[in-house]
């Protein structure tokens, strides 16, 4: 049994924030190997890029909420930690949807 919850966290180093990562782990608290590269998935998202929200789908696969370089971005991964390519635009949505900064706050 895997992915019983992922959470996203940050790469950093001595002074800034250099790209959020998505670590899978299984129900046993051990990282899912079989989730991206060790268990680890590093969404290129540019600048300012922030994960704000992760759902696991009813197919396993994850959507995450962020921003990326002041837009509205939402992920979309395989349950492999790939990026799911039937997803909008190779697997990332961006829209700055009529607001100068966009911002997600939760996923439902």
């Amino acid at each position: 049994d895997h992915s019983a919850f992922m959470i996203p966290t940050y790469n950093c180093n001595k002074v800034e924030i250099i790209s959020p990562i998505i670590v899978r782990y299984n129900n046993d608290g051990k990282i899912d190997s079989s989730f991206g590269k060790d268990g680890v998935v590093t969404p290129k998202l540019g600048d300012y890029g922030v994960i704000y929200a992760l759902q696991t789908q009813t197919d396993d696969n994850i959507l995450a909420a962020a921003t990326s370089n002041y837009q509205f971005t939402l992920i979309s991964l395989n349950k492999d930690g790939d990026l799911d390519k039937g997803f909008a635009n190779k697997g990332i949505f961006s829209s700055s949807l009529g607001s100068k900064y966009g911002l997600f706050k939760d996923l439902t």
